[in-house]
């Protein structure tokens, strides 16, 4: 497909950020993509996500180290090895603490339908 559109655009010029900078995220533009969160397509529209949003450093620092040990195991069991396992668990915890804010999707179970 050659002719452009809005939604070619963007999903063609998404990128991953893993340096960020240290200032906080203003709260209109949280907002904004919270807002773009809750308007994609789910299921019966019935729309059970939730959003965690962390922009205390304290806190962020504490969700990683609660999420290290299984990261940890989950690139074991994929044959990483050890030493390896530990190079890229400390360069997960450098970005991800380094962030100003975290948005975390989350599903509410009891508000799925089958």
């Amino acid at each position: 497909m050659t002719e452009k559109n809005g939604f070619w655009d963007v999903l063609e010029g998404r990128r991953s950020v893993r340096q960020f900078e240290d200032r906080p995220v203003e709260k209109e533009l949280i907002e904004r993509m919270l807002e773009a969160g809750v308007r994609a397509p789910n299921a019966h529209n019935n729309q059970s996500w939730r959003f965690v949003i962390i922009t205390e450093k304290a806190d962020l620092i504490r969700m990683v180290m609660v999420m290290q040990p299984k990261y940890k195991q989950a690139l074991l069991n994929s044959g990483v090895s050890p030493d390896e396992v530990e190079v890229l668990a400390e360069k997960r915890k450098v970005r991800l603490t380094s962030a100003p804010v975290a948005i975390i999707p989350c599903v509410a179970k009891d508000d799925l339908t089958v």
